[in-house]
């Protein structure tokens, strides 16, 4: 019986703490591994673009092999879609990151695994270096990796971490950025210094969100500041009180980053405009230019469908409670995580309000404003481990137990998340009218059909979908009035020789394209692909084409 009761009190009872920075990094990337198992990344891994927000995948995409095909340079990029200038010009996130997978595929082919694969390095890099952040503070590896973990169970993180969007790298080039930050902010060694703004200044290229850190930071060096300067009579110096010196650096370097940030969004502005302006969000969708019902909508949406793609449920209560904590225990939080988390608190509120309007459909506007539930963990954990409560919980194994558990569930429900984005309704599009597109390459190359050739996407509402699953350049539904006898003339005119449609049409009702259909010459799985030209009518006939 002493022997069961002192099993049971070594496991519930005990405490002893798990530190071993030395090699952690190997328990992260092997869980990092496991869980990417059950999130099916080994069935992702090698399959078409699909799945939540399949439109914006392929804009990605489109781009990046525009770069590949030499179709396009750096500074000049272009989609597949080639819009009203007949050559697809348009810009948005700084293409870096695009360029540099167009010059790997022209090593080693174009595979868009490889895309998916930089993507899930950036997200580990970023991942490594949050732990490390964490066990600078807390001097414990198994909270620590506790605490990545927990990210790694985002839906939209674990989603588009392994994906083509530029989010998640943005955001893991912000947590790299933390990384340096506080490397220079414990040991004060300029170097650092450059390392985090070159990492913020690359995150906010790719995503302007991803800013919400790197103004975060700036927040804390006024307020060191301000601070010091109200101790010049103490009897301590300056120095002595700063928390992050070379100031005159690091408002240089911050200066820069503002400045190139803003000369990259003149570019681009400057770019759209003369060429195809609209196709990509530059700028703002407020809160305040909805109407009281559209504001119902969205949050409606975000509470019935959203909610559950960034969280488990028990999990966005822990992070409110873990907020309110902090705030109310707010004299025995660290001081610069207690405002960096009250700064990024402000951040996450005004991105939300900036960017209202898109968050009931996409989800991936959220990903940067993860931020806040990274510091709501450091700083609680924080709390509790360099306060006496650590004596009566932290540290217990019965507690440690449970957080595994916990994990499980998170990484459970992320898994069922996962399996509704590829297998659910939130892939129904793909699997329902786009699939045929996937595969068709070839089939177009047999009927003479190469990637030279302009094609019109007849079925298509969005910019790139189909035209980059093909990969041929042409036209969809978006921005073109294929209802519009001279409409279809004129793109015929600039090149488009072929009609592709993946819905039943009957031509008889709809003589716009009775006249401009020669033939159809192949069908594969659900498209119908046909021949175009113009028809021999004279231009009076023409122009008094009537459409039902």
């Amino acid at each position: 019986m002493n022997k069961v009761r002192g099993l049971l009190t070594r496991l519930f009872l005990s405490r002893k703490r798990l530190y071993f920075p030395k090699h952690s990094h190997y328990f992260l990337i092997t869980i990092v591994l496991i869980f990417s198992y059950f999130y099916n990344y080994h069935e992702i891994f090698n399959i078409r673009p699909q799945g939540a927000h399949q439109w914006r995948q392929c804009d990605c995409l489109s781009i990046t092999s525009n770069f590949y095909s030499n179709n396009a340079d750096f500074f000049h990029p272009r989609i597949y879609n080639l819009m009203e200038d007949n050559d697809g010009k348009t810009a948005s996130e700084f293409p870096i990151v695009y360029y540099l997978i167009s010059l790997i595929w022209k090593v080693f082919g174009k595979h868009e695994w490889i895309f998916r694969l930089f993507n899930l390095l950036v997200s580990l890099l970023g991942m490594l270096a949050l732990l490390k952040i964490f066990e600078h503070f807390l001097k414990d590896s198994f909270w620590s990796l506790f605490s990545v973990c927990l990210l790694f169970t985002s839906g939209i993180y674990v989603y588009y971490s392994f994906n083509f969007l530029m989010n998640t790298t943005a955001f893991n080039m912000a947590l790299i950025g933390w990384y340096f930050f506080f490397k220079y902010y414990s040991n004060h060694r300029v170097r650092f210094l450059y390392f985090t703004f070159a990492c913020f200044l690359i995150g906010g290229l790719l995503k302007m969100s991803s800013l919400i850190s790197f103004i975060a930071m700036c927040g804390l060096f006024l307020f060191d500041w301000i601070q010091s300067g109200w101790s010049t009579q103490s009897k301590q110096s300056v120095k002595q009180k700063e928390a992050i010196p070379h100031r005159s650096i690091f408002m240089i370097l911050a200066t820069v980053v503002v400045l190139v940030i803003i000369l990259w969004i003149s570019y681009v502005k400057a770019y759209n405009s003369k060429w195809n302006s609209g196709v990509f969000l530059v700028g703002i969708l407020p809160i305040w230019d909805l109407t009281i019902d559209e504001i119902s909508a969205i949050v409606e949406n975000i509470r019935h469908i959203r909610l559950e793609e960034y969280y488990y449920r028990p999990t966005q209560i822990l992070f409110l409670i873990g907020l309110l904590s902090i705030w109310g225990f707010y004299r025995k939080v660290e001081h610069s995580l207690l405002l960096l988390t009250s700064l990024l608190s402000l951040g996450f509120l005004g991105l939300v309000l900036l960017f209202f309007a898109p968050l009931g459909q996409h989800d991936y506007y959220v990903i940067d404003l993860l931020i806040l539930s990274v510091f709501i963990m450091l700083s609680i954990l924080t709390l509790l481990i360099h306060s006496g409560i650590k004596n009566l919980l932290i540290d217990l194994h019965i507690l440690k137990l449970a957080a595994i558990v916990f994990i499980i569930l998170n990484v459970s429900h992320t898994q069922d998340r996962m399996e509704v984005r590829y297998h659910g309704w939130l892939n129904s599009r793909h699997q329902n009218e786009f699939f045929g597109y996937g595969d068709i390459e070839p089939i177009l190359d047999s009927l003479g059909i190469d990637d030279s050739a302009k094609v019109i996407s007849a079925d298509d509402p969005t910019i790139n979908i189909t035209l980059y699953l093909m990969n041929r350049r042409g036209w969809t539904i978006y921005g073109t009035n294929l209802n519009d006898s001279a409409t279809i003339a004129g793109l015929i005119e600039m090149g488009a020789g072929f009609l592709l449609y993946h819905k039943e049409q009957d031509f008889s009702d709809n003589p716009n394209w009775d006249f401009f259909v020669t033939e159809e010459i192949g069908k594969h799985k659900n498209v119908t692909i046909c021949k175009l030209g113009l028809p021999e009518l004279s231009s009076f006939q023409f122009e008094n084409i009537e459409l039902e």
